[in-house]
């Protein structure tokens, strides 16, 4: 049977769905790249999918690219959505905030490749001047 759609793989927001939608985001085929792309920026407000997307980048065994687009992808949630005065629906759920924050402090201290450990440390910062600005 064909692959599913990334759109489809997201309608359930698990550990799994997500990396593959992660991994279909670095295809050569511009369509399905684009589908993926657009499939990840609709977790936006999704209650638990920040602390999905910081589970992949924790994962060691996951491919070290699907791991930095994770957390560039958690970074730049965090950016727009932290806090979303505009559209407090996309923003990141009041319920996973908790959970977040230490998670994010113990992976930039035990992370090991730098690039990803840059990523963290400007979400951490984007965070910080959300809530404390």
């Amino acid at each position: 049977p064909p692959p599913s759609s990334p759109r489809s793989i997201m309608a359930s927001l698990t550990f799994d769905n997500l990396c593959q939608a992660l991994n279909m985001s670095f295809s050569p085929d511009k369509t399905t790249r684009g589908s993926a792309e657009a499939a990840l920026s609709s977790i936006k407000g999704i209650p638990g999918a920040c602390p999905l997307l910081l589970q992949v980048v924790s994962t060691k065994t996951i491919d070290p690219s699907m791991r930095t687009a994770a957390s560039i992808n958690f970074k730049n949630t965090v950016r727009s959505q932290w806090i979303n005065k505009a559209n407090p629906a996309l923003q990141v759920h009041e319920a996973d905030k908790p959970t977040i924050k230490p998670m994010l402090v113990e992976l930039i201290m035990v992370e090991t490749q730098k690039n990803i450990r840059s990523v963290l440390a400007e979400a951490l910062y984007h965070m910080s001047i959300s809530e404390y600005p």
